[in-house]
């Protein structure tokens, strides 16, 4: 081996050294009633006095601390976003949520969809706060919500007088709303049904005859979730948090639209915000507006998050009194 390669060899193992010590992590646990839920704290290296610590709320479906999905998604983003906030001397708490990664009950057959419901979430998230609040190593808490976690930590937020609240990708509007939209470009009839049914659904009463090729989002076992669910409008719930709020958004963003941040910092006009023009919903650039190189931030952890937005968020943090 030539001296050049035994240099890059040396730096290389000098950074992964430097790295390695950059981030305390512990395995944390929060038992609830039917669920043991689990999540990974990581606090920076070195700590000699106390830190902020931003907990971090997933987004929809089975999502774990990392930010994977066995739906599909698996690049990693919250576990990027923990290790630059880590870097940057901020503490973070993620955790998988009932149903995903390794929180699950002993009892599986106790275990069914039909008794899940979005206040679940809610009280799932203010758990974890009060956890954060017994420990004495933290200066400040802050709920960071990603996509459906953005209402739930809304929520919290306001529930546990939280020191701060970052929506990064959230909904504006209420979830009926947004699936209205989503669902526009179907036939007529079957489109009149499912708007029907959404209005059924928020509306607290349930649908008995969800249309079969719909029944992935009216299946009976989801429906006391959704109508859980749209009880909330975010649009209320970010104007009832008494602490600073971040408003974050991709402009290449799929799932959610500029409007939605825009009704949230209407119905917030103190907001800070941070629009970034191609991130997408997993916070990851994208070089153009193909679909298909959206999608592929989904699934690569190699990619990195967008430029900008941990700088965004540590500032947020920074600033806070």
């Amino acid at each position: 081996m030539n001296s050049l390669a035994i240099t890059a060899l040396a730096i290389v193992l000098s950074v992964s050294r430097v790295f390695a010590q950059t981030a305390i992590s512990q395995t944390v646990q929060q038992t609830r009633a039917d669920v043991t839920m689990e999540g990974t704290l990581s606090l920076p290296a070195n700590v000699t006095q106390k830190v902020p610590v931003v907990l971090i709320i997933a987004g929809s479906g089975p999502t774990d601390r990392d930010g994977n999905s066995k739906l599909g998604v698996s690049g990693d983003t919250y576990k990027l976003l923990a290790d630059s906030l880590n870097n940057r001397g901020v503490a973070v708490l993620r955790y998988d949520k009932r149903g995903a990664g390794k929180s699950f009950p002993a009892d599986m057959s106790k275990f069914k969809e039909e008794n899940w419901t979005f206040d679940d979430a809610i009280h799932d998230a203010e758990g974890w706060v009060k956890q954060l609040k017994a420990d004495n190593r933290f200066s400040k808490i802050i709920i960071a919500g990603h996509s459906e976690g953005s209402l739930v930590g809304m929520i919290a937020a306001h529930q546990t007088n939280a020191d701060g609240f970052i929506s990064i990708a959230g909904l504006g509007r209420n979830i009926a709303e947004t699936l209205k939209e989503q669902l526009k470009t179907l036939p007529d009839e079957m489109r009149q049904t499912a708007y029907k049914d959404l209005d059924s659904l928020r509306n607290g009463q349930f649908v008995k005859k969800p249309p079969i090729m719909l029944m992935s989002l009216f299946r009976p076992s989801v429906q006391p979730y959704m109508m859980s669910w749209m009880k909330y409008d975010p649009a209320v719930e970010i104007n009832k948090i008494k602490a600073p709020v971040l408003v974050i958004l991709g402009k290449r963003d799929l799932q959610v639209q500029m409007l939605d941040a825009e009704t949230l910092t209407t119905a917030r006009p103190n907001a800070a915000t941070a629009y970034f023009d191609r991130m997408t919903h997993m916070l990851k650039d994208t070089e153009s507006d193909d679909q298909a190189a959206n999608m592929k931030t989904y699934k690569d952890p190699s990619l990195p998050l967008t430029t900008g937005l941990v700088p965004a968020i540590a500032g947020f943090i920074k600033s806070l009194r």
